[in-house]
């Protein structure tokens, strides 16, 4: 079940901020859901980095305007 959790986190915010993923400069935003999916799965990642580096990339574009 936590794997799934992990995915639907990954997948929600990559959804949610595809935008963010096509100008980020954070690596991790840059990933697309199966990509996040495959580095969440390998260990790679972890929905806290993935939530954390979205969560930047958020701040980022709301303190830009």
């Amino acid at each position: 079940m936590k794997r799934f959790e992990c995915l639907l986190v990954a997948t929600t915010l990559a959804w949610l901020c595809s935008a963010c993923a096509r100008s980020g400069g954070d690596e991790i935003v840059k990933l697309d859901a199966v990509a996040l999916r495959a580095e969440i799965a390998a260990g790679r990642l972890s929905a806290l980095q993935v939530t954390e580096a979205f969560l930047r990339r958020i701040a980022a574009l709301n303190d830009a305007g």
